[in-house]
């Protein structure tokens, strides 16, 4: 060892301190990113089985036991929040997962239309559709619930954003 070569301890300098600190933050904007984005693929994925698979397969039973007639839905005349009230008491979401609320637009003895909000959801009413599409184009043969789900359009656009569905028969 050389006598002439002295070990001072004087801690970190200024420039590594930020050089650590910058890397410990752009290291925990990732991360945040990252499960943001993860977050919204897990409600879209959510809002998909609502919408394709659990909403038709509530409506089906309502179907088949009120004479092949969805006339009943909402009844007498027809009251939306009554018929919501029945979808949701028979294991429909009230909302979706991002909150927005979904309200049944009207019924007919063949069609429920329901519009669901998507305002409020990072990805947009765009994607949702186009992730609807996608679940319902990989079913080509109809041999699931997907039959449900008659069409699909973006209702409106902005805060009060919503999918409109027709589910028929």
């Amino acid at each position: 060892m050389n006598p002439h070569i002295k070990y001072v301890n004087q801690g970190f300098s200024l420039v590594e301190l930020v050089f650590v600190l910058l890397l410990i933050s752009a290291m925990a904007v990732g991360l945040f990113r990252f499960n943001e984005g993860r977050r919204a693929q897990l409600m879209l994925s959510a809002a998909v089985r609502t919408i394709v698979m659990d909403v038709p397969g509530t409506l089906r039973p309502f179907w088949e036991l009120n004479g092949y007639s969805y006339a009943a839905l909402g009844a007498p005349g027809f009251d939306a929040e009554r018929a919501k009230a029945t979808l949701v008491k028979r294991g429909i979401p009230a909302a979706m997962p991002w909150r927005d609320t979904w309200v049944v637009e009207s019924r007919t003895s063949a069609t429920v239309t329901i519009d669901f909000g998507c305002g409020g959801f990072r990805l947009g009413c765009r994607e949702l559709g186009a992730a609807v599409a996608s679940a319902r184009e990989s079913d080509p043969l109809g041999n699931s619930n997907l039959r449900g789900v008659t069409s699909t359009a973006v209702h409106s656009e902005g805060p009060v954003a919503a999918l409109r569905v027709v589910y028929g028969r």
